[in-house]
């Protein structure tokens, strides 16, 4: 066998590792003329000469060949800031204010004396749904 040394070798071998991936994640639709388990068996066996006939022989053509992309529609636009729909300000949601706040310490003062004063201990079943509304 054919060795070779220095930067001629270091590029051989990623050319035919690059060939053997290429091989692996191909689909089997796309591979022409042998079958895919064929193609890997020459890229690993015949090392260079395998991986240069995958190239030349097993791929299809560049213009041939899908997109690997999920989104065969097309590209799509990035989105910006400025697309998005705005935000409500953090004070608009749920806010209280010192006077609800108020009123609502109110009505539990009058519950809690409601509770007390009930001769059973009981006093009434619950503040009144017209109130709390």
């Amino acid at each position: 066998m054919i060795e070779f040394e220095g930067l001629l070798g270091l590029a051989l071998l990623g050319f035919w590792l690059w060939a053997l991936l290429d091989c692996i994640v191909s689909p089997r639709n796309e591979v022409r003329n042998l079958p895919k388990l064929v193609w890997l068996l020459l890229i690993v066996l015949l090392w260079v000469i395998g991986a240069t006939a995958w190239v030349f022989l097993g791929r299809r053509p560049r213009a041939q060949r899908q997109s690997r992309s999920p989104d065969r529609d097309g590209a799509r636009r990035p989105v910006r800031a400025d697309d998005l729909p705005p935000a409500a300000p953090a004070a608009d949601v749920g806010a209280m204010t010192d006077a609800r706040s108020a009123e609502l310490d109110r009505r539990i003062e009058e519950w809690e004396a409601q509770q007390a004063a009930a001769p059973d201990g009981r006093g009434d079943a619950g503040p009144d749904e017209e109130k709390w509304s």
